[in-house]
C-alpha cells in the first residue's frame, strides 16, 4: 500500500486526462477489474482496455500526455 509520503503516478499528471489514465493503471495494479475501473472513472471498458494494452506493450510512460512524449523525443 502507498505511504502518505509517496506520490502516486496520477498525482503527477499534467492534465486531467493523463491523470485519469494513470489512475486507471494504479487501480489495475491494486487488483481492480477493468469494469470496476471504468465505472469508478466514468469511462468505457473499451477505454480502460486500450490504456492497459498501451501500458503493457509500451510501459506506463505511454499513458502520459503525448505532447510531453514528443518533446522528450526531440531532445
Amino acid at each position: 500500500m502507498y505511504s502518505t509520503m509517496e506520490k502516486t503516478l496520477s498525482s503527477q499528471a499534467t492534465d486531467w486526462r493523463e491523470g485519469r489514465r494513470l489512475r486507471a493503471f494504479e487501480l489495475k495494479e491494486r487488483g481492480w477489474k477493468q469494469t470496476e475501473i471504468a465505472d469508478a472513472l466514468g469511462v468505457t471498458e473499451g477505454a480502460v482496455s486500450q490504456w492497459m494494452k498501451r501500458a503493457r506493450e509500451k510501459g506506463v510512460q505511454a499513458l502520459r500526455h503525448k505532447s510531453l512524449l514528443l518533446a522528450h523525443r526531440r531532445v
